[in-house]
């Protein structure tokens, strides 16, 4: 199970890393759309070229939304596995504790008396 909580901070990492790096590029995309923008309303740059730096903009969005869907869908993975293994342990408690419920110990105990017959007899 540790090795499963392991695992998950190192996934919640990448993702980090990954959110980072989208943010980054949505930044510029959104940066560049807006340059893009002034100059398609000054009549300096095409329709089409608001258009690549709009599309830009969706691109990377929907790169972070599929990072961050793919992150959920691996944390509900590994929930699910760690679930499975928390209740496979608990039923091994289970039957360990009832083992031992119905363990008697039993020490056979020998008093001076009976040390004494063995001698003599």
């Amino acid at each position: 199970m540790l090795s499963l909580i392991i695992l998950l901070n190192v996934v919640n990492r990448s993702l980090s890393k990954d959110k980072n790096a989208f943010a980054e590029q949505l930044q510029s995309a959104q940066n560049e759309y807006a340059l893009t923008k002034r100059l398609y309303d000054t009549g300096d740059v095409s329709q089409v070229e608001l258009m690549r730096a709009q599309r830009a903009v969706v691109d990377v969005r929907q790169k972070l939304e599929a990072a961050e869907e793919k992150f959920k869908a691996d944390a509900r993975k590994q929930l699910t596995q760690m679930e499975d293994e928390m209740t496979s342990q608990h039923s091994k408690l289970q039957e360990r504790q009832s083992i031992l419920d119905h363990t008697e110990i039993r020490l056979e105990f020998k008093t001076a008396l009976d040390l004494t017959e063995g001698l003599i007899g």
